[in-house]
């Protein structure tokens, strides 16, 4: 078995694939790295997945990467919050999130003329950052059919509301720097709700969706994934074995296991011949 690797573009979006070359076509997995990470962290998961059977695919977001241009981390003379809070690198975080959406839309258009590509077999995963990607990719693209979002928050809304209220009763002067910017506090919270993932989630039920967190993350904290589960329990009724958490012994990382049981449940719901076999008497 060979597995090639390739580096390329697509209108400027900088691409990393990795598939078998005795393979024709194969499902697709699009994968979105962590904030501050490139396309080659997804290396590891990428390789077990073509050796799967999968066409991997991983891109730099804007500002990372091959794009990466100094933008991540606000200097603190540009920041609108107080600096140590975090607060404007968090609004950066979700507007890469927001980005990456579009890029996965440009990337989904491309792979439609790539010979190598089985589009009606597509899933998206990535961690941390680009699990938050992964979830409201699932969330908004038709086209995405099975999703693994890794130690990221499918509520980047009620994220940002929580981060709020945790700086407010950290520090009194927090507290009186967030009072003054109120207005811009709520635009914010305006506009993470026009794209946040959370709402759209139930629509794409029952499609198989596996949320990966772990016991110990305090970057992207598992009760996010917890409570997203249970609300969506109910859409998942008829197919209740399509909804998955998994919660692994760690801090804010993505382990062997996990990438061992993203792997499984990818050739569980996209490969071809583990459906056809499931169909069989």
């Amino acid at each position: 078995m060979q597995i090639l690797v390739e580096q390329g573009q697509v209108e400027g979006i900088p691409t990393l694939t990795m598939a078998r070359t005795d393979q024709r076509t194969a499902p697709v997995v699009i994968w979105t790295p962590g904030y501050s990470a490139g396309k080659e962290q997804g290396l590891t998961l990428g390789y077990k997945l073509a050796a799967a059977g999968f066409y991997f695919v991983a891109y730099d977001p804007i500002h990372h990467g091959a794009r990466a241009d100094g933008s991540l981390f606000p200097a603190p003379d540009a920041c609108v919050f107080p600096p140590e809070t975090g607060l404007d690198t968090w609004l950066v975080f979700c507007r890469v999130i927001e980005q990456c959406l579009a890029d996965m839309r440009t990337l989904l258009k491309a792979l439609h003329g790539d010979d190598r590509a089985d589009m009606t077999r597509v899933g998206v995963s990535g961690l941390s950052m680009g699990g938050c990607v992964a979830a409201l990719a699932f969330a908004a693209l038709p086209q995405v059919t099975c999703a693994v979002p890794m130690i990221g928050v499918p509520t980047l809304a009620r994220r940002w509301r929580d981060l709020l209220d945790e700086c407010a009763l950290s520090s009194a002067a927090w507290a009186d720097a967030l009072a003054q910017r109120k207005q811009q506090t709520d635009a914010a919270m305006a506009w993470i709700e026009g794209f946040d993932a959370s709402p759209r989630l139930t629509a794409r039920a029952p499609l198989p969706l596996f949320f990966m967190n772990c016991d110990f993350d305090h970057d992207q904290p598992k009760q996010y994934a917890i409570d997203a589960v249970r609300t969506l329990r109910p859409a998942w009724a008829a197919q209740p074995e399509r909804l998955r958490l998994g919660l692994y012994p760690a801090g804010h990382t993505v382990t062997p296991a996990m990438e061992n049981d993203a792997v499984d449940w990818c050739n569980c719901h996209l490969h071809p011949n583990t459906l056809e076999n499931k169909e069989k008497p």
